[in-house]
């Protein structure tokens, strides 16, 4: 159970910048945050090429979680953000989100080392 808890906030959680930070904090907040049930990752070619972004804002005194068009997005075409660097190799976004993005050929973030009784293999 536990495991399946965890599993539905990390799916939908994010890291901004933290509303008050400056360019030499560098601090970050992770936020819970539900819009990213409508959002999926985007690669390239199969997996569809980033056309929004999703940034931390203070609007009116409020700190908010704003996703943004990068691009045209059209009536009926997915939305599709770089979930970031826990998506960029494929081992980590099949464990962190439960999928496997599409990488060129030979790529390294296609590929991912495992170590089975001692024996590795690729």
């Amino acid at each position: 159970m536990f495991q399946d808890a965890f599993d539905v906030v990390q799916t939908r959680c994010c890291a901004v910048d933290h509303p008050t930070a400056t360019a030499a904090d560098n601090k970050k907040v992770r936020l819970v945050a539900p819009v990213f049930d409508f959002l999926n990752h985007g690669t390239g070619r199969l997996n569809g090429s980033p056309n929004a972004m999703y940034e931390s804002r203070v609007i009116d005194g409020e700190p908010m979680l704003v996703v943004t068009a990068t691009n045209d997005i059209n009536i009926n075409e997915e939305v599709f953000i770089d979930y970031g660097e826990s998506a960029h190799t494929a081992w980590k976004c099949l464990g962190s989100y439960g999928f496997v993005p599409h990488y060129e050929s030979g790529d390294e973030r296609s590929t991912a080392e495992l170590y089975v009784d001692g024996v590795r293999s690729e």
